[in-house]
């Protein structure tokens, strides 16, 4: 990386945890205009996806459809829809407009384009503004061949990295965002082609908003889009991490709307399907501006009958049929129910179905209601099956089946077993012991305790895995009630089981493995977003699980000791590394009780523990007490 790169990476750097305000209200005559025509692109691609990102306060209002506005034409996939005031954030960028304008989140998408573009060229698309739909996959900073129709009005809001390369990363002659848009500015030629070009900064990074105007546009189009630039706050938050070390995307994402909730702010946005079904569903990325966070639902495709699909909590979001006049939330017995935004699909998304949200502040779950114009629920046309409902990587991934157990493989030494093993924290052992206690024979699996920060108590304490289905115990329902893309790969949230109350979970995977995370949240938001997001784990050479720390979260609590857990129908053995008990010097090494445990290798703090739940089980006990060995045990490095 050479010093202008890096110049470049400290600007984003700092600006990664500043926030935009919430953009001024539009003026009352221009929330108001004429219907221009729909320019519609057709994107390969099948269901919808929609996204919820990091962003400052949305604001949402109603928009009087009827006073002022010329009429419709009858493909207007806004007729008959209440258009709103939307205001959301886009990287940073506060901007309110009409909701039947359309705005494009084109960051991750556009990214790793750039990065082709030689530097003193390079200009990276952060958002854009329309009064048609140019679809999710064209800027008239990539595309030289991009015109602009007749009635049409484009912004086009970009970083502008030449001037970064050509200046050093000195943005001070840059106007500071907002700034106006001069009406007498000519047309002239730049990195996105002929348009009209404003650039600016925030605070010292510096941007270009790119406008093209068609010849018949309107005067209202006109105004609303140069309004939605000069009532734009801009603190740049933009993205900063590097091409590759997340999850670009191969198409922008319509952004929808924006609100705030307890947990933070939120932009709710739509993308088609590119990736697998369990990934590319509906999803909601919320968190408050510090940190950031994924909700995820669907497969809200409203197939088969299903009258409406539902996600996230609040707000609550996801698809309905075209036949419902409305759709509401509704809450427990005697609370008036929520009415929810109902809206359309771009045209660039010719799927049958439209979109909804509502935000919901109670602290009860909410179920979304399509109703008929006679405010009818509407039924499903066919039964809901388990089989209509599975949105789930677990779907996706083998599972142990039920009642088959798993050990590391064995190796025999006479009259002895050597099983190898690597505890959660990546210490390994060898376990050494007499051949008649079949330890080989019991269910093994790692098992760990994990805290974020020192006052979170959202989930953790204990985490566990197995390589069982979790849906066999742990988890109600047939799909999670959302999630995220986290550095161990997707995480859900689950539901948990009436035994398991108060509890919930998140689940992830790493190798053959189900990484089970209780949580006391309903919603994957806050602390719940940072676990499933920092939570990361790998499969060791043994089959077994090394879990690893990250910035907040401590996988490895000397007071507990990491674990392995060797689980029969009336036994439980577990041996942890790392233990603090093993300083506490009080071994129990009579089985009468139903309880062994005794620190077994000191120099490693590895304590056994074992209980048996049958009194035949005490020569179980005794044996492991007299016979269990730990052999070449090696300290993890974590």
């Amino acid at each position: 990386m050479n010093d202008v790169e890096q110049d470049l990476r400290e600007l984003f750097d700092r600006k990664a945890s500043s926030v935009g305000g919430v953009a001024p209200k539009l003026p009352e005559q221009v929330r108001n205009r004429s219907r221009r025509r729909q320019v519609g692109i057709a994107l390969v691609g099948g269901l919808a996806a929609l996204a919820v990102l990091a962003g400052s306060a949305g604001v949402l209002r109603a928009v009087d459809a009827g006073r002022g506005r010329q009429p419709t034409p009858a493909d207007d996939p806004w007729v008959g829809y209440e258009v709103f005031e939307r205001t959301a954030v886009v990287q940073g960028f506060t901007i309110t407009s009409p909701s039947d304008w359309y705005m494009v989140d084109q960051w991750s998408w556009a990214r790793p384009i750039a990065a082709d573009v030689p530097r003193d060229v390079r200009t990276t698309p952060v958002l854009m503004l329309s009064n048609t739909d140019r679809g999710l996959t064209t800027s008239p900073c990539f595309d030289a061949a991009f015109a602009v129709g007749s009635e049409e009005a484009i912004m086009t809001i970009a970083a502008d990295d030449a001037y970064v390369w050509k200046h050093q990363g000195q943005a001070d002659a840059l106007p500071q965002a907002p700034t106006r848009f001069d009406s007498e500015a000519p047309e002239g030629t730049g990195v996105c082609g002929t348009g009209i070009y404003v650039p600016f900064a925030t605070e010292d990074l510096p941007f270009v908003a790119h406008f093209l105007f068609g010849e018949d546009v309107s005067e209202e189009d006109r105004t609303i889009l140069i309004r939605a630039f000069e009532t734009m706050g801009a603190q740049a938050t933009v993205d900063p991490t590097p091409i590759g070390a997340r999850r670009d995307h191969p198409s922008g994402a319509y952004v929808i709307a924006g609100g705030e909730n307890a947990a933070g702010p939120w932009t709710l946005e739509l993308r088609p399907q590119t990736e697998p079904a369990y990934v590319a569903n509906v999803q909601l990325e919320l968190s408050p501006t510090e940190g950031s966070g994924v909700v995820a639902g669907g497969p809200f495709t409203v197939r088969d009958g299903r009258p409406i699909e539902q996600g996230g909590g609040n707000p609550v979001f996801g698809a309905v049929v075209k036949a419902a006049d409305a759709v509401e939330l509704r809450l427990e017995e005697g609370t008036p129910p929520i009415s929810a935004q109902v809206v359309p699909l771009p045209p660039s998304m010719p799927f049958d179905f439209d979109l909804f949200f509502a935000s919901n502040d109670a602290d009860v779950q909410a179920t979304a209601v399509a109703l008929d114009a006679d405010g009818v629920p509407i039924a499903p046309s066919t039964p809901v099956t388990e089989e209509l409902s599975h949105t789930t990587f677990l779907d996706e991934v083998d599972h142990l089946p039920p009642g088959q157990r798993w050990a590391p493989d064995v190796t025999q030494e006479g009259n002895r077993v050597v099983m190898p093993i690597t505890f959660p924290d990546g210490a390994t052992a060898e376990l050494v012991y007499p051949t008649e206690l079949r330890l080989e024979g019991l269910n093994v699996y790692p098992d760990t305790y994990g805290v974020l920060d020192e006052n979170s108590s959202s989930c953790g304490w204990p985490v566990h895995a197995s390589r069982h289905d979790p849906r066999g115990g742990w988890l109600r329902g047939n799909q999670p009630i959302g999630g995220l893309e986290g550095r161990i790969g997707y995480v859900e949230l689950w539901e948990g089981t009436q035994s398991n109350e108060p509890y919930n979970f998140l689940i992830g995977r790493s190798g053959s493995w189900n990484i089970i995370v209780p949580c006391r949240s309903a919603a994957l938001a806050g602390d719940t977003a940072s676990w499933a997001e920092l939570i990361s784990a790998a499969e060791s050479r043994d089959g077994l699980l090394v879990f690893e720390d990250a910035p907040r979260l401590d996988m490895h609590l000397p007071e507990e000791g990491a674990t392995i857990r060797f689980s029969g129908d009336d036994v439980i053995v577990d041996v942890s590394s790392g233990s603090a008990r093993c300083d506490a010097g009080h071994p129990d090494m009579g089985a009468r009780d139903g309880v062994v445990q005794w620190c077994v290798e000191p120099s490693g703090g590895v304590y056994v523990y074992a209980n048996a739940f049958e009194p035949r089980r005490e020569d179980f006990l005794q044996g492991l007490a007299s016979g269990l060995e730990i052999r070449n045990y090696r300290p993890g490095e974590n």
